[in-house]
């Protein structure tokens, strides 16, 4: 507390002040114990769908319904969980007229309509077509910042970056590993 006066302040002012700084400490401390509680919740809640999700999930995979309803499921339950903007699963393929690996759109949600039009992509040997192969995720924090300068992308993938690019700020991409099959 600072005065334009000398000798403003007393002692009986400065236990007074004492007494209202004690206030405030308490006010907080109730107020980080309020957070910490909020945060916890939070947390909890978060696992509760999580979890939701897991169960959702494990029951339409074990139903009689068709692969896309199964992937759709998965889509749903992504979105619901992680709080996605758009997603697409993929079907990793090898064509016995083409040597390159394909994929084939199968199911996706809240996509650019130019990324949907685009029904499969054929990979030629770049760090995407590595990450994919190699069954490990890739996460681009930040699109913005990304360089997209592989020399051996594809067209095809050079104009579904710039499309992502324009609807989207980050990107995850999962390999989904089911017997033989990489979704």
């Amino acid at each position: 507390l600072d005065h334009t006066e000398p000798n403003h302040y007393s002692y009986p002012d400065a236990e007074m002040a004492m007494a209202f700084a004690n206030q405030v400490s308490l006010a907080i401390e109730n107020a980080r114990l309020y957070e910490r509680e909020k945060e916890r919740l939070a947390t909890s809640e978060q696992k509760r769908l999580i979890a939701e999700g897991f169960r959702e999930t494990v029951s339409a995979l074990n139903s009689n319904q068709s692969l896309d309803m199964v992937l759709d499921t998965v889509l749903d339950q992504t979105f619901r969980t992680l709080g996605a903007g758009g997603a697409a699963i993929y079907q990793l393929e090898r064509l016995e007229t083409q040597p390159d690996l394909l994929l084939a759109s199968i199911v996706s949600k809240n996509m650019p309509e130019e990324f949907t039009n685009v029904d499969s992509i054929t990979f030629d040997k770049s760090k995407i077509h590595d990450q994919i192969l190699q069954k490990l995720p890739l996460s681009i924090e930040n699109l913005n910042n990304y360089e997209f300068s592989d020399r051996r992308l594809t067209s095809e993938l050079k104009y579904l970056h710039q499309v992502i690019r324009q609807h989207f700020s980050a990107a995850l991409a999962i390999p989904l590993n089911v017997q033989e099959e990489l979704f």
